[in-house]
């Protein structure tokens, strides 16, 4: 984490870490839903990390700010549990499956399908 936070490409970028662990004032009403009831699947987490990415000016070369919040979350990511769709703007089919993992994952998409049974939302 340090080291992320010493070496952003851009004074725009940040990291952040938020608790939401046991006794967490923010997140505290997780542990009262049933996990069969919510979307919400990493209730094992301590903290949530979100990695940002930002040019400071709109004629930068964006790929080198992706490739270091990138870096970043491939560096931290042996201490993971999971994944927080909410936080990411490339989730791929993996990262999905990650984050709505079972029970989770097979009631969304029997919900999905009845309720958007065209999937206009196909970039979730």
């Amino acid at each position: 984490m340090t080291e992320a936070g010493a070496t952003l490409s851009s004074p725009l970028n940040h990291v952040l870490l938020c608790s939401v662990g046991a006794g967490s004032p923010t997140f505290r009403e997780i542990d009262n839903v049933p996990p069969d009831r919510t979307a919400f699947a990493a209730r094992d987490a301590d903290y949530v990390l979100t990695l940002a990415a930002n040019a400071a000016d709109p004629g930068e070369d964006r790929a080198l700010h992706i490739s270091s919040a990138r870096r970043t979350r491939a560096g931290l990511r042996p201490w993971a549990c999971g994944t927080y769709v909410s936080h990411r703007a490339d989730v791929g089919c993996d990262r999905v499956h990650e984050a709505y993992r079972p029970p989770t994952w097979p009631r969304l998409t029997r919900l999905k399908a009845r309720g958007y049974p065209d999937n206009v939302f196909t970039l979730n």
